[in-house]
């Protein structure tokens, strides 16, 4: 005898977004060889099934009509990944662990956890020395061309340019340029992975031909840790010297 179930329930988040769970019950199925090998397929196709309807739980229908392409670029949702930038003179930035929650960026580096929120503080911690600083907030890249402040002015033009494969994910390529001749030779593309609630997952930024910054996100995942923003109980707080 054997039981299987799959149960994929839904719940709403503050943002209105839904959240899945996918429960299964089983029972050990007992098989004999080549009598039940039918049954054995059958199961397997069933489990297949249920894990299909979980992965596109996390999928969001996304409109192609310039307000929701706005929409989807200034409701970005959390996750922790890989950056990678590259630039136009053929050099290549940094590799990073970066994450965001809400208003909160955090880079993760082996030493150190570095907060970033606009108009506040940097926090920097440090796990192994178990001590933190705050570093009064100066404005930075991270803020400069975030998709969310792009998104919110007026005069702008959001287009989509059809779909792309970036890595794994089938994404919308979406183009945001400026009304404003004196603007005109500014554009950013975006592409959104609908798989990740509409995550960029590359991201380019342009001034004409010869100046471009272009980033892409690798090892991503939509679960963050909210402890990573927080100072850990029995840190002690030290003073940074300004630079």
């Amino acid at each position: 005898m054997s039981k299987l179930h799959c149960e994929l329930s839904g719940q709403h988040n503050v943002a209105g977004a839904p959240r899945f769970r996918v429960i299964f019950n089983s029972i050990p199925v007992r098989l004999k060889v080549g009598s039940n090998m039918k049954r054995l397929r059958m199961i397997s196709i069933f489990i297949s099934l249920c894990l299909s309807v979980f992965a596109n739980a996390q999928t969001v229908k996304v409109s192609e009509d310039p307000e929701s392409l706005r929409q989807i670029l200034a409701h970005q949702p959390n996750y922790i990944a890989t950056e990678k930038s590259l630039f136009s003179e053929g050099t290549e930035g940094r590799k990073r662990r970066m994450a965001k929650m809400g208003n909160r960026l955090a880079e993760v580096t082996e030493d150190a956890i570095v907060i970033k929120e606009r108009d506040k503080p940097t926090i920097k911690i440090f796990p192994k020395r178990k001590e933190y600083a705050e570093v009064p907030f100066q404005d930075n890249l991270e803020f400069t061309h975030a998709p969310e402040d792009i998104a919110a002015p007026s005069g702008l033009i959001f287009k989509s340019l059809g779909r792309e494969k970036v890595g794994n994910y089938i994404c919308i390529k979406i183009e945001v340029s400026y009304q404003s001749e004196y603007l005109k030779d500014m554009k950013y593309l975006f592409w959104v992975a609908p798989e990740l609630k509409g995550l960029i997952v590359k991201s380019e930024w342009s001034y004409g031909e010869r100046h471009k910054t272009l980033m892409i996100l690798e090892d991503i995942s939509l679960n963050v840790d909210e402890a990573l923003f927080r100072v850990p109980a029995g840190y002690k707080k030290i003073i940074e010297p300004e630079l």
